[in-house]
This record gives structure tokens, C-alpha cells and sequence, in this order.
């Protein structure tokens, strides 16, 4: 039987994904003024013959894209702000559902604090909205600074500069620097989006922790899904500490509450809704392996790799198993090397 409680919280995460995309997409007016700007100051400095004259370009530059990319970061940011405060609500409302216990809201003040004053992980750094968007407007307006200088020393001419920035039309302009300007605001934006939506939900659930027993990791079951997200997926985390997403730049991965029995409106065996932004199911009972183990072994090469995938289908492995083996303590990925060191046995198992 199907659990209407989580079911919403799993529906409810394709809302923030698509918002996430919404809001990535809003850059490319900012983009248009950015390619007018930089159009502008190059033709109108003409050919660059000197040193000089490059440093001025470059210099103003700056001076004129700063401002349009920090006022995408601004727009972004009070955006992020509203939606921290009515996914706390919605969360709210959400859990009323599926508790026989008052409910309590965390204070807007509050949950706009935590969520920007919270790190979040992209890539290898932990880093806070603010630093985030400083850190994307001065390298992509340097990738910009350096494409005019090195146009300078390898003496193309203008237009030859204007068009390793803007890209060609015959590659729909995005063989150019500001196509991954693009990308990279569409990264931030979702990845932020995500942030700010899982702050909202956990200071709703910190806020009625004595009615919860935890928090549980929900990764999207598709090809996709990082390997992190994978071997988070199903993990119980308490309400007040643990990983949270997003785990990395673009992740999709949410977290559910885990209602104490003695609250819960729910009983029986029910089964965690299976739908995705993309196509893609939600994790059901279980994680992600034992959804992965209905999955065709090509698809299991695609999204493990070929040697994974043959440990997967042939150590004799059951999928908790296989997922204490890939990684450490069920929490980070380990190469092969690591595995390999940690467990040599299963290689042989597995005819490796």
C-alpha cells in the first residue's frame, strides 16, 4: 500500500528540482546583457595594439559585467530566501499528515539564517551562498579578461576574440565562454535551490524532533545518480546531525522523516513513492542497489562501471552488503584501489 505521507515529500522534491531549473534559467537575461556589454566595449576599442590598451578593456570589463552578474546573485538569493520560508510551511502542513501530534513552525527569521549561513558542498569545498556567487562572478569574468589577453598576445582581432566569447552561430553559440557561463549559473542555481529547500525541512524537523525518529536519505533511481547519493540512499540519519543534500554540484536527492511508531498515522508494510523529475523513480523500501538489481547488467556497467557492476552481479553479494563494500561506513565512495585493498576476496569471487 502505498504511504500518502512520504508519497508527498517525494512529489513534492520534483517541485524543487523543476524550481532549481527555473531558476538557473532566469540567468540568461543577465547572460544578454553580459554578451551586449562585452560586444560593445570591444568594438568600440577597435583593433588592440598594445599592452595598454588591452589593460583598459579588461579593466573595464569588469567594471561593467560585476554588477549584472551580481545582480543575478541578488535576484537569486531573495528568491531563495522566500522559498525557505514556505517550504518550512509546506513542511509543516506535510507532516500534519502523517502525525497524531501538534506540530510546530520554526521562525522565518530562523530558517532564512540557517540556510545561509549553512555550507553547502559543490565539488570539493563547502561554501555558503554569498561566497558562492562572489566566486562565480570574478572567474567567469575572468575566463572573459583572459580570453581578451591571450587574444592580444597571439595577435587575433577583435572579432576573432568576440567570437571565442560569444561562440558561433553555426554551434548555436555554445561553443563559447558564455555558454559555460550559462552552465555555471544553472549548476549554482539548482544546487542552491536544493540547499535552501532541505535547510527549510530539516529546521521543520529539528523543530519537532521529539515526534521523529530521524531523517531518511532519498536518492533519484536513474542512471544519474551520483555514487554518493547511491549509498546514501535509505540511510537513517538523526534529525539533528548527519550529511545532508545536496552532496554535491546538481544533486537531486532529498530528505524524508522518519516518524516514531508510537505517532505515526501510517501502519503496515508501505512502500515509498517512485517517481522522478526526469523519468526517473524516487527510492522505495530498501535503497537504491536493490532497485538497481532490477535493472538490466548493462544498465548496472552504465551507472557502476564495468568492474563494479561485474562485483555487483557475481561476489555473491546481497545489496547491503555490496553497499558496505564500495564505500566508507555507508557514507563516501571508495575507488577500486580502496576496495580492492579493503576486501581482494571479492575480486576472485567475481572472477576478477
Amino acid at each position: 500500500m502505498a504511504n500518502k505521507f512520504l508519497d508527498q515529500f517525494i512529489r513534492h522534491n520534483v517541485y524543487i528540482q523543476r524550481l532549481g531549473a527555473s531558476n538557473g534559467n532566469e540567468f540568461s537575461v543577465y547572460l544578454k546583457q553580459a554578451d551586449r556589454v562585452i560586444r560593445d566595449v570591444l568594438s568600440e576599442a577597435g583593433e588592440v595594439s598594445s599592452q595598454r590598451l588591452m589593460n583598459r578593456i579588461i579593466k573595464e570589463l569588469r567594471t561593467q559585467l560585476s554588477p549584472i552578474y551580481s545582480e543575478y546573485g541578488a535576484v537569486l538569493t531573495s528568491a531563495l530566501e522566500e522559498l525557505s520560508v514556505s517550504e518550512a510551511e509546506w513542511t509543516q502542513k506535510a507532516l500534519r499528515l502523517g502525525v497524531s501530534a501538534p506540530i510546530a513552525l520554526p521562525a522565518s527569521a530562523q530558517v532564512i539564517a540557517a540556510a545561509l549561513a549553512r555550507p553547502m558542498q559543490f565539488g570539493n569545498t563547502a561554501v555558503i551562498l554569498k561566497d558562492l556567487l562572489k566566486g562565480f562572478t570574478d572567474n567567469e569574468i575572468t575566463k572573459v579578461q583572459g580570453i581578451v589577453r591571450s587574444g592580444f598576445f597571439e595577435g587575433q582581432t577583435t572579432s576573432q576574440v568576440v567570437q571565442r566569447i560569444r561562440g558561433t552561430r553555426a554551434a548555436n553559440f555554445n561553443d563559447g565562454i558564455l555558454a559555460t557561463t550559462q552552465r555555471s549559473a544553472r549548476l549554482i542555481a539548482k544546487t542552491s535551490t536544493n540547499h535552501f529547500a532541505t535547510v527549510a525541512k530539516d529546521m521543520t524537523y529539528q523543530a519537532n524532533e521529539d515526534v521523529l525518529d530521524g531523517v531518511e536519505w532519498s536518492a533519484t533511481l536513474d542512471s544519474r545518480t551520483s555514487s554518493v547519493c547511491q549509498i546514501r540512499d535509505g540511510q537513517v540519519y538523526p534529525v539533528d546531525s548527519g550529511p545532508r543534500p545536496p552532496a554535491h554540484p546538481g544533486c537531486r536527492s532529498t530528505v524524508t522523516p522518519v516518524v516514531k511508531p508510537e505517532f505515526s498515522l501510517f501502519r503496515g508494510n508501505e512502500t515509498r513513492a517512485s517517481v522522478g523529475a526526469d523519468g526517473g523513480g524516487t527510492s522505495q523500501a530498501g535503497n537504491y542497489y536493490n532497485w538497481l538489481r532490477t535493472q538490466p547488467a548493462g544498465f548496472q556497467n552504465e551507472v557502476l562501471g564495468d568492474t563494479k557492476g561485474k562485483l555487483f552481479r557475481n561476489a555473491g553479494l546481497d545489496s547491503k552488503e555490496f553497499r558496505q563494500l564500495v564505500s566508507n561506513n555507508f557514507d563516501e565512495p571508495l575507488t577500486l584501489a580502496q576496495i580492492r585493498l579493503k576486501e581482494p576476496e571479492v575480486f576472485e569471487r567475481a572472477g576478477l
